[in-house]
């Protein structure tokens, strides 16, 4: 059996076995009765939300590897993308599916370490907009949320927001990681991560080539928020929809 066989055969058993344990765990009759409660029409634009998200992010990336010069087709990224966003939803953590995606682009494109900047630069803009959706939700919603609630949110959303863009924009993460990641020797792994990072500060000189990527990036925020109010209103649930610009970015944060 080739290699490629053999990983398309691994990957089937290891999906199989994931959908079983997720439906044993939570039950087949618990999830049956969920989703009848579910409307079609909702159901279908849940699902078509879900699809332009994923559409979208596909996008963001190209533009990304666009400004590395690499061109590939939005068919070929979106189809990387929907194996990532399986695997996120299965691995512990959304990690997961950038890790496959970056293999997926490195095995067969050899973009070498820009394969993976352009992957981590598309998660670091994803972060700038969720802890700044959340921060500014949670300004808006400040009257109607405990007081320990707001300030949780804003300690970690505004200096977080502060830190990703130095981390884009300046060289500042450079000097504070020559001083310790990427001084480790072994199996070569400072300078594995220092030729991502020099292919991730790349990206400072691309100047308002960004601009587009972090505008796809709140909107992408904003359609998943409006995705899970649309399951929630399906599965009667009465909850404001301001209520989902906050918690939504602080669940996926939880996720990382």
């Amino acid at each position: 059996m080739d290699r490629d066989r053999a990983w398309v055969l691994l990957r089937v058993t290891f999906s199989a076995a994931l959908l079983w344990f997720v439906l044993a765990s939570v039950g087949v009759g618990s999830v049956a009765s969920n989703l009848s409660a579910l409307s079609p029409s909702l159901l279908l634009l849940a699902l078509a939300l879900a699809v332009f998200n994923v559409a979208l992010s596909a996008y963001k990336w190209q533009l990304l590897l666009a400004i590395k010069e690499i061109g590939l087709p939005f068919r070929t990224l979106f189809t990387y993308y929907y194996v990532g966003q399986f695997f996120n939803a299965f691995l512990p953590t959304m990690v997961g599916g950038d890790g496959v995606r970056i293999y997926y682009l490195h095995d067969n494109h050899d973009t070498g370490a820009d394969a993976a900047s352009s992957v981590v630069v598309e998660r670091l803009t994803g972060l700038v907009s969720v802890l700044a959706i959340g921060g500014v939700a949670t300004v808006l919603l400040s009257g109607r949320l405990p007081a320990a609630v707001v300030a949780a949110v804003l300690f970690v959303c505004v200096p977080g927001v502060a830190f990703l863009l130095a981390l884009l924009f300046t060289s500042t993460g450079r000097r504070l990681f020559d001083r310790t990641v990427f001084g480790i020797e072994r199996f070569d792994l400072g300078d594995g991560l220092a030729s991502v990072y020099d292919a991730i500060a790349a990206y400072r000189h691309a100047g308002g080539a960004l601009v587009p990527v972090l505008a796809a990036s709140v909107l992408f925020r904003l359609v998943l928020v409006a995705n899970n109010y649309v399951v929630a209103v399906g599965l009667g649930m009465d909850v404001p929809f301001a209520y989902f610009l906050v918690f939504v970015p602080l669940v996926e944060l939880l996720l990382l």
